[in-house]
């Protein structure tokens, strides 16, 4: 049997010898080049790592793009020297991000508030069905109301997202009695049995003219009558909003007078109805610093008519205009997209008409350029869209297209095409045969000038041997000339990039934010 005294001093050695080691680690780990780094440096490469980008994006991000944020604490158990950097840094713990199936959302929020000390806090909170349940709501509606008093002077971003929860309890908004000074961000994408509180608490918050919102988003909360002096917002968002709770033509227009400067409009199953709009015809608002303006709608177009509501607005001729619906290229409804697009005036200014494929549906309008992305062929908004376009002189194909016989009598059709561009590798010899046939269809003003990748060349040769032949001569030249003087028509101009950057079209990547994840 071990002598206990015994015992007692080998425990007692083992410990001494397990904190020598642990001192000589970390001692070891002070020399290395990352730990040498100025501790504010470390903090910044930490603050890096963060990924912050869904928290600037508008709308706010989803439940799906928010996924993964708080994987940067894996820092914080590399070794005591990055922990206490980390803590120390309070930067690092102002951005509070609670979901929904976090088993102690409780714990984790006074955790981070209690690192983030003084700064300015950024709270994100997804509301769970739990908490509105009847035996837990007074204790639910308690915590609120605790950190409402406690952080109202500290909060600069509020995001309440109720996914999941059928209706919330109206007494929620009891949270917005207070007077939150520094706040500069709402969102609220939640759904209750009663807005008036809300509204009024709105209402409050944005007619107080020492307010300095500059981000608001709603998302089934209506918009709080009589709020229409916004001088410092930036940017605004509305999404599925009923009907009947929608302000009215004039009281919009004068909320957007109000926001000298707006940014960024994106309006979804929201906004003015088209219904009411003879109540303010021939009033234009002017929005100087409006860059994008987004207008969707699900099944009901007619009434969200982004048509009327960009007929009663002025902005720089290059902003944005995006418009989107879910089936807004099905051919059953191509006529009724075309009966919503925009006023004749931003459509006289499209020059250049980009096509492509890639399942971002929507049209964007920019300055002197559209961009149409849909899955219908590319022959039915063609002869649909360009008929409304009529000083659009450039095509851009940004898809992979067959020259066929239907397709150059779709080209040839529209008399205005002066430069069609190939953005990918295209069989052009039928489309120059028909150029410069005779006996030929040839429109009163064909191209004259054809952009092709200088892969056209080689894999055409490759694919329709017939052709070799002539596909060689177009071989080692950038530029061929095509005569055309026995049809008394200028030159065709054939011009091969080997350069993707020369044949860049003027919307590149996703046309729109994809939103995922509602």
């Amino acid at each position: 049997m071990t002598d206990p005294a015994t015992a007692e001093h080998t425990i007692t050695q083992l410990l001494h010898e397990l904190d020598r080691r642990r001192k000589t680690r970390f001692r070891l780990n002070a020399t290395r080049p990352i730990n040498r780094l100025p501790v504010e440096l470390l903090a910044f490469i930490f603050s890096q790592v963060q990924n912050c980008e869904p928290w600037s994006l508008f709308p706010p991000a989803t439940m799906e793009e928010m996924k993964g944020f708080h994987s940067w604490l894996k820092l914080t158990r590399v070794c005591i020297h990055w922990r206490r950097t980390a803590i120390s840094e309070p930067s690092l713990w102002a951005r509070v991000y609670l979901p929904s199936d976090m088993k102690n959302q409780k714990g984790f929020l006074e955790m981070l508030l209690e690192r983030a000390r003084s700064f300015p806090l950024n709270l994100h909170r997804l509301l769970r069905s739990d908490d509105f349940a009847f035996w837990t709501l007074d204790k639910t509606l308690e915590e609120y109301q605790a950190f409402a008093t406690r952080y109202s002077t500290q909060l600069r971003s509020l995001r309440l997202t109720s996914a999941g929860v059928s209706s919330t309890s109206s007494q929620l908004w009891k949270i917005f009695d207070y007077t939150f000074p520094q706040i500069q961000e709402i969102h609220l994408d939640i759904r209750s049995d009663d807005y008036d509180p809300v509204s009024n608490s709105l209402h409050r918050i944005l007619s107080n003219e020492g307010n300095s919102i500059r981000r608001l988003s709603l998302t089934y909360v209506p918009w709080p009558a009589g709020a229409s002096h916004l001088p410092h917002l930036t940017h605004l968002a509305l999404r599925w909003q009923q009907p009947e709770s929608c302000a009215s033509y004039s009281t919009f227009l004068d909320t957007l007078q109000g926001c000298p400067r707006l940014q960024f409009l994106a309006l979804h199953d929201a906004g003015p109805l088209a219904t009411n709009a003879d109540a303010v015809a021939g009033r234009v608002v002017r929005l100087p610093c409006l860059r994008r303006i987004e207008i969707s709608w699900a099944n009901t177009p007619a009434i969200w008519s982004p048509r009327v509501l960009l007929g009663h607005l002025d902005f720089a001729e290059d902003a944005e205009i995006l418009l989107y619906a879910q089936y807004m290229f099905h051919n059953d409804y191509l006529a009724e997209v075309l009966s919503h697009l925009p006023p004749k005036r931003y459509l006289d200014r499209v020059s250049k008409l980009q096509l492509r494929k890639s399942g971002d549906t929507a049209i964007l309008f920019r300055g002197e350029s559209m961009c149409i992305d849909s899955t219908v062929r590319h022959d039915v908004y063609i002869r649909g869209f360009v008929p409304y376009l009529a000083n659009v002189s450039t095509l851009i194909f940004d898809q992979a297209i067959t020259v066929d016989q239907t397709n150059i009598s779709m080209l040839l059709s529209p008399s205005h095409f002066s430069t069609i561009r190939f953005l990918h590798p295209t069989n052009f010899i039928p489309l120059v045969q028909a150029l410069t046939d005779p006996n030929g269809y040839i429109a009163q003003s064909p191209p004259t000038e054809i952009y092709l990748p200088a892969t056209s060349v080689e894999e055409m040769s490759k694919r329709y041997p017939l052709y070799r032949s002539k596909l060689q001569r177009y071989r080692d030249k950038d530029v061929s000339i095509v005569n055309r003087e026995h049809l008394k028509q200028p030159a065709l101009k054939l011009i091969f990039h080997q350069a993707e950057a020369a044949l860049k079209p003027p919307f590149e990547g996703p046309l729109r934010r994809i939103v995922r994840g509602k």
